[in-house]
């Protein structure tokens, strides 16, 4: 035993230590302490257990949706309708063909809409500032494609070939899509 002056122990040990002797109220004082110190224990270990249980609502959850995620990441890309341009798209075929997937797991939720209608959708072009109308339409394939103005207002309009990556983003606030060009495809030419 270690005693200072003062008639403390002064060796280090968890809860009460052999060497001192404590008065009734000490005891109280230790003992409510530790009562504590197992309830804030308990308490964490229940907050560490909602939280990996929440963890995984949120991943499955978020999914493949607009929605915006509180997680904590890099870099979110809005532009989720993405597509690099086929020949039929710029073509004489008048539409733009889109991914069944992508249709009905992201535009069509936000339009509010049964998917075996035709849907009239406003499209901000946000590189040039300009609003355009289009259709949504549903093929008997179960193929989604964007008509009626599509050659002349975009294809026409922004110069648009085969190669060309376009993209689309449902902007919530206006309750329209926008539309941006990512990348303008340009062949190589190969001097010989």
């Amino acid at each position: 035993m270690a005693y200072s002056n003062n008639n403390v122990c002064d060796h280090l040990s968890l809860g009460l230590c052999p060497c001192t002797t404590t008065t009734t109220i000490e005891t109280k004082f230790l003992n409510s302490s530790n009562k504590k110190r197992k309830l804030k224990q308990q308490a964490t270990d229940d907050r560490a257990t909602k939280k990996k249980t929440k963890k995984k609502r949120c991943n499955d959850d978020i999914g493949r949706n607009w929605g915006y995620s509180t997680k904590l990441m890099l870099y979110d890309d809005p532009w989720k309708v993405k597509k690099v341009l086929e020949k039929s798209d710029v073509d004489h075929s008048s539409r733009l063909l889109l991914d069944k997937n992508l249709v009905e797991d992201l535009m069509l939720p936000v339009l509010s809409v049964n998917a075996a209608k035709e849907i009239q959708m406003k499209i901000w072009d946000i590189d040039t500032k300009s609003m355009h109308s289009l259709k949504l339409k549903r093929w008997g394939s179960g193929s989604y494609v964007l008509i009626d103005g599509w050659v002349r207002d975009f294809v026409a309009r922004r110069g648009l070939q085969k190669g060309d990556e376009i993209g689309l983003h449902w902007d919530r606030y206006n309750r329209h899509f926008n539309f941006t060009v990512f990348q303008i495809f340009k062949p190589i030419k190969i001097d010989k």
